[in-house]
């Protein structure tokens, strides 16, 4: 008993020492309670969190069945906090308590608050209150776009933001040319910096790619973050805005937000939209009988006299023995066209609690195209996770990740390959002679012969056009891509935000791509013999890049006493890195469609690799007094390893000013119905830098063989002091909102000077032992437009009906101010009196980029110059009323020679030249300076392919839970070279031609439009205004109707919300254009001078989209 009571007094010292240090160090404990409503009801798995003094979280409990808790603290100096769904939160303190129980109050009743916030606009960088907000920037929520298939972002936002012009066309996969604010750059990047969640995402490759010709996939992957995930999209557009991006915001910036989660109970979205898409009805083209007689007709007229072609000529088997395959009528474009479909399913779930939120989403898109073996498989997953550890330190995290499956057709660019198969399936159907069968006898596809492709009379270019069918569906080209964005972000508030900000905002990111490229052409595809480059030829591509960006951000907004003060300082240092590496391996002669690594005829094995680093230092002031005037200063340096010594850092400011007139006392006679008036004046400068690297070093490349070892050889000038590109610019808005912001408008115009232009591969004389600089600074570029932008916000609401409506419209033009005389030479090359010339673009002095020159066509001759002598036709063309090629002056009389006949009309006639006399059915181009040749001073202005404005325009109808929305865009006064009718109307190459040629010239005295068939002879298909067109257009984008089911409903199926919705895409497009698509990109200035030509891409189909949104 005695050692039971010892035991027993021994346990209760212990005790007693442990509560008494307990309460003397403040150390943990062990406490418990209970959980109940106002009304005594237990709280079932409530939040019991134990917080320190910066509200950070050191521990927690759940309360069970009966709402109790018990949990173990760690100091009884901190506070207990008490949180249930739908009740106000409750704090206490801990002190020498041991028992809590709490009550919590529901929250649901609402009381009478005063909202004093100011509503915000996030800058990429920072938030500011709209109404303080100093730069030109549009903003748009993807609201706008809900009920569209779009697969990419960008294919959305073609219309919607003024300034924002978007060229795509109907490729699966294939991206788009963005240009805000036009063109800003000759060979440097044009396209808009694209940042998401405050990342700038240039992580794909730019080494020696010229972006004004970046193809489709390049472009595409820029926007494949699925469209659902979007919150909002911001659009900045002057120099102000986007100097704090440096030299990637040049071109404008995209500030694209995605969603996050919101805390509350979990939910779950999921929507699923299926389309069907049909290609337009393109050029109508000639059948095989059609097509035969012409080229029969064409060859005769180069020489007179019959040719001997086994394939036109309708013979026996006896007699050729592949007659049966040149005899039929076969419509390649619908041979290779098909009705194409998408399947897109998406699933997002989000929810969180007091201090941390999700959001998990995963998309899978299937598309099959309006083209034969067109296909696109693409995943896409987001994971953001946001954990609150205090009041003061905020961790998040995100995930992008999405892989792309894409099967494209064949194309190389393999010199006249590329002519005949580098412009897509469909361009291969449009030329390819529609005499020929698909299929021979046996049921296999049809390819020419031997006999045909050693045949010298045969059409050449006919002889490299494939079996498109065939090429469809026997061909490979496939590209898989996997892209992979992890991100690490941290902030932490010195203070309580609430008194004042100072914040400290930190983030790593890692971009990480792989690409690998499969093409294969079979040998079932042609006769070539087994050792032709074409035979089962591989062409494997594979490339990947990793960029690691690194963030600093400080920013501090200090409390005045004066509350009419507001000021917001913002600092940043940006580091990042980029490495990125390739290899190609071309093989032909292969057993099987396998990799080109196995025995083979090896063309090309190669690889390449690529680094760059890059520092920003970036500095922001933000100033408001009264928020009616503001100031915003911005300062960037910027620090890159493209460039040399004493070259490597780049500065670029910017300043804005805002004058809030409407709120000043002056304007209070308008308090009742104009809400906002605001001038916005603002400078800036940004930049870009060469998308080339290792520019400043000297570079060695392979040179043959010396004494049996490999040799090498200089290769480059070193380039040590190119400078930064600089655009400057200056901007003036204005805001209005009127009725309770019923109406709402901004107005800006402005004025961008582009200077020290990069000019991509400079020629230069040979006697430097070069040929041309790799890149070169040369030349002053202006830019000027302007822009407005027009809501109603439910400007008609009666009853449960209302209407929206939005307009903007945008111009923008360029001119060349100054260019080095050598570089000008350069571009202004003498001009081509070839049968196939471009059209000339010159680069002038004061004059637009992307203007037109050529002759003026003015018909077809309808008599021969010998024809003279007959009275009748005599009689007709001195009076005017017949053409005949013969030389007229400037009052239109006949030029006679001194033997007395007419003196014929010349083309390109001197020492060196043409010397081709015009006959009857040639085109008729105006003699301009009336000397009876045809040459270059007959050359005249034919328009620009810059428009002089674009924009779009929607109407929104909501009655109850039904809404359609329509909307429009449109673009007017460009000129477009219609390249592809040119080819299809030129009767000159053997590939087949439009039926307008119907209406060709045969005979003497014909009075046609079109001018006679010529077989690679004569210059009926000159550069000249029959062939430019006016491309502008107004199109019926899209037609939306959205009906959202009753939500009580849905209640009793367990069901939070359900929409359905149906949408008509590319309804109707009015134009007078003559092509497949009026909208046709602007040329790039390296190669084209900035002329638009349109060579047949896949135009947009026509969709029609049922879908459905369900929220558990």
């Amino acid at each position: 008993m005695m050692k039971r009571r010892i035991i027993y007094i021994f346990l209760l010292e212990i005790v007693l020492c442990s509560q008494s240090l307990w309460a003397q160090t403040g150390d943990g404990g062990t406490i418990r309670g209970k959980l109940v409503s106002d009304s005594g009801e237990e709280l079932i798995s409530a939040a019991v969190l134990e917080i320190d003094k910066t509200d950070r979280v050191v521990s927690h409990a759940l309360t069970d069945m009966n709402g109790q808790f018990s949990m173990q603290i760690k100091s009884t100096k901190n506070r207990l906090k008490f949180s249930y769904l739908g009740f106000n939160q409750r704090i206490v303190d801990i002190g020498t308590q041991s028992v809590f129980n709490i009550a919590l109050k529901e929250s649901n009743i609402l009381k009478e608050v005063v909202i004093t916030a100011k509503k915000t606009s996030s800058t990429g960088t920072m938030d500011i209150p709209v109404n303080e907000i100093s730069f030109a920037m549009q903003k748009i929520n993807t609201k706008e776009f809900e009920g569209l298939q779009v697969s990419s972002i960008d294919d959305a936002l073609q219309g919607q933001i003024a300034g924002l012009d978007i060229v795509g066309n109907g490729n699966i996969g294939g991206g788009t040319t963005m240009r805000i604010r036009g063109t800003a750059s000759i060979t440097g990047s044009a396209n808009p910096l694209i940042v998401i969640n405050g990342i700038p995402r240039d992580d794909i490759s730019t080494d020696n790619v010229d972006f004004s010709t970046m193809n489709d996939q390049q472009l595409g992957d820029l926007l494949s973050v699925h469209p659902d995930d979007i919150l909002e999209i911001t659009v900045l557009k002057d120099a102000a805005s986007t100097a704090v991006w440096g030299s990637k915001g040049a071109g404008g910036v995209l500030l694209i937000t995605l969603k996050k989660g919101i805390p509350g109970t979990t939910r779950i979205n999921y929507t699923y939209k299926m389309s069907l898409k049909q290609q337009p009805e393109g050029l109508k083209m000639l059948n095989g009988d059609s097509y035969t007689m012409m080229m029969k007709e064409a060859m005769f007229n180069r020489e007179l006299q019959a040719s001997s072609i086994p394939e036109f000529d309708y013979l026996t088997e006896a007699q050729f023995s592949e007659s049966r395959y040149f005899s039929g009528n076969t419509d390649w474009r619908k041979a290779v066209t098909q009705t194409g479909i998408t399947h897109d399913h998406y699933v997002a779930i989000s929810g969180g609690g007091d201090k941390a939120s999700f959001r998990i989403t995963g998309g899978y898109l299937k598309e099959t195209g309006t083209v034969l073996q067109q296909g696109l498989q693409r995943f896409t997953s987001n994971v953001v996770l946001d954990y609150n550890i205090s009041s003061r330190i905020r961790f998040g995290s995100e995930f992008l990740f999405t892989y792309a499956d894409q099967d494209h057709n064949w194309s190389d660019g393999r010199g006249d390959h590329d002519y005949a198969n580098g412009k897509g399936l469909l361009d291969i159907a449009y030329k390819k002679m529609p005499n020929l069968s698909i299929y021979d006898k046996n049921g296999d596809y049809y390819y020419l012969q031997r006999q045909s492709l050693d045949n010298g009379n045969f059409p050449d270019l006919q002889k490299w056009l494939r079996n498109p069918v065939a090429l469809a569906n026997l061909a490979t080209n496939q590209l898989k891509s996997h892209k992979i964005s992890p991100l690490l972000r941290v902030q932490y508030d010195f203070f309580d935000p609430d008194e004042q900000m100072l914040r400290l905002k930190s983030y790593v990111s890692f971009n990480m791509n792989n690409d690998n490229a499969h093409k294969f052409l079979p040998k079932e595809l042609f006769a070539n013999d087994w050792d032709s480059s074409d035979v089962n030829r591989a062409d494997d591509h594979s490339s990947e890049s990793v960029s690691v960006k690194a963030n600093v951000d400080l920013q501090w907004k200090p409390k005045f006493t004066n509350e009419d003060h507001s000021l917001t300082l913002f600092g940043s240092f940006n580091a990042e890195t980029s490495n990125s590496s390739s290899e190609d391996i071309i093989a032909y002669g292969l057993p099987s469609p396998l990799s080109p690594s196995v025995p083979s005829y090896w063309e090309k094995v190669g690889s390449g690799i690529g680094q760059s680093r890059a520092l920003k230092v970036a500095g922001q002031v933000h100033y408001s007094y009264q928020s009616k005037y503001i100031a915003y200063f911005t300062l960037t340096r910027e620090g890159s390893t493209k460039f040399g010594p004493g070259r490597k850092f780049g500065n670029f400011p910017g300043i804005s000013l805002r004058w809030n007139i409407g709120d000043e006392p002056f304007m209070d006679f308008s308090n009742k119905w104009l809400d906002m008036f605001s001038l916005r004046p603002s400078w800036g400068i940004s930049g870009n830098a060469p998308g080339k690297n290792y520019l400043h070093y000297s570079q060695y490349a392979p040179n043959g063989a010396y004494a049996s070892a490999g040799a090498i050889r200089p290769d480059n000038l070193r380039l040590t002091n190119l400078r930064w590109e600089k655009t400057t610019g200056l901007n003036l808005g204005a805001d209005l909102a009127f009725l309770d912001y019923t109406y709402t408008a901004d107005f800006n115009i402005y004025h961008n000077r582009n200077s020290d232009l990069l000019l991509d591969d400079a020629l230069i004389p040979t006697s430097s032992g070069y040929d041309k600089l790799a890149v070169r600074n040369t030349g002053v570029m202006d830019n000027d437009g302007w822009e407005v932008n027009v809501q109603g916000n439910k400007f008609i609401k009666v009853g449960n009906f209302s209407m929206d409506f939005s307009f903007n419209i945008a111009n923008t033009f360029n001119t060349l101010r100054r260019m080095d005389a050598d570089i000008l030479e350069q571009f202004n090359q003498p001009v081509s009196y070839n049968r196939d010339a471009k059209y000339i673009g010159r680069a002038e002095l004061g004059l637009s980029y992307g203007s037109i020159y050529g002759y003026r066509y003015k018909g077809v001759y309808q008599y021969n110059v010998e024809s003279y002598s007959i009275p009748d036709v005599k009689e007709k063309v001195d009076a005017g009323k017949a053409t005949m090629p013969v030389a007229r002056n400037a009052k239109g009389d006949i030029i006679f020679q001194s033997n007395g006949l007419p003196l014929p009309m010349m083309y390109n006639q001197g020492k060196d030249g043409k010397n081709y006399p015009f006959q009857g059915g040639d085109a008729i181009y105006e003699d301009i300076n009336k000397d009876g040749n045809i040459d270059e001073l007959d050359m005249v202005y034919l328009g620009n392919s810059n428009p002089l404005f674009n924009g779009g325009f929607s109407f929104t109808f909501q009655w109850k839970q039904l809404s359609m929305k329509t909307f429009f865009n449109y673009r007017v006064g460009n000129q477009v070279v219609n390249q592809a009718r040119r080819y299809a109307e030129n009767m000159d190459g053997g590939n087949n031609q439009s039926i307008a040629v119907d209406w060709r010239w045969r005979t003497e005295g014909d009075e046609r439009p079109i001018p006679r068939a010529l077989y690679q002879d004569g210059y009926n298909w000159l550069p000249s205004d029959r062939f430019v067109e006016d491309a502008s257009f107004l199109r019926f984008k899209y037609l939306t109707f959205n009906y959202a089911l009753p939500s009580a409903l849905l209640k009793k199926v367990f069901i939070r919300q359900l929409s359905v919705y149906m949408t008509f895409t590319n309804i109707l497009c009015f134009t007078k254009y003559q092509g497949l698509d009026p909208e046709v990109g602007v040329g790039d200035f390296h190669n084209n001078r900035g002329i638009s030509y349109d060579t047949m891409t896949t135009p947009r189909s026509i969709d029609i989209m049922f879908g459905l949104n369900a929220g558990f």
